[in-house]
């Protein structure tokens, strides 16, 4: 049997620290670099990393405007040096890859 793993509330509901969330999200982060230059969000492009490797997410939030980013993931495409750039990223303390703290969700 296969196993897939599904990333729910993959942006606010996993159980690192704040700091390391500010290193993954948050101005000056990676992901927040790359939305910069092609006009999205870092949520969006973590959640675009996230759904690129064929895992599934359930993103949740009270906000109108944050759920319409949460699906406004098609028609646009992260390069391979970015998704690269992302595999890299590393927080000290994390215990593994950084970026996938937005599985545990």
């Amino acid at each position: 049997a296969d196993v897939v793993f599904q990333s729910y509330s993959p942006l606010m509901g996993w159980q690192g620290t704040p700091d390391m969330k500010a290193e993954l999200l948050g101005e000056g982060s990676v992901a927040k670099k790359i939305g910069d230059s092609i006009g999205k969000t870092a949520a969006q492009v973590a959640l675009k990393w996230l759904v690129k490797q064929g895992i599934p997410i359930i993103p949740t939030s009270t906000n109108n405007e944050r759920q319409q980013q949460n699906i406004a993931l098609f028609g646009w495409e992260l390069t391979t040096d970015q998704m690269e750039e992302l595999n890299d990223v590393h927080i000290p303390g994390a215990g593994y890859h950084a970026m996938y703290w937005l599985i545990l969700g």
